[in-house]
């Protein structure tokens, strides 16, 4: 499979589901407070659910061409609290789902072998 039919299916396949996840990505960063967190909680679940869906899709398709090392869902996904200890920025959540980009090799997910 060619990078480029892999990321058109890739993004065929999530077209639907990032609707909510990009909804309530826009909705926190206008409303970053932890009682509009707590008041939205299953809009974060949906989101997080949805997310969790297209790595979960990703991991697999990547992990047929190339070997990952075993890297499992819920060791490459971050947390959406946000660390406060020493920013300036005291908003309490990440305004971004993200995932680790290497195998647990050190291996870049992004390094993929050329033509």
């Amino acid at each position: 499979m060619k990078a480029a039919d892999f990321t058109a299916s890739v993004r065929t396949d999530s077209q639907e589901n990032s609707i909510p996840i990009l909804d309530f990505l826009r909705a926190l960063r206008d409303n970053n407070c932890r009682k509009w967190f707590v008041a939205n909680r299953l809009r974060y679940e949906v989101a997080r659910a949805d997310f969790l869906s297209i790595v979960g899709d990703l991991l697999g398709r990547l992990d047929s061409v190339c070997d990952l090392g075993g890297i499992a869902l819920k060791d490459c996904v971050f947390r959406i609290n946000r660390d406060l200890r020493f920013s300036k920025d005291k908003t309490p959540y990440k305004t971004a789902m993200s995932t680790l980009n290497s195998t647990r090799s050190g291996t870049p997910l992004q390094r993929m072998p050329g033509p």
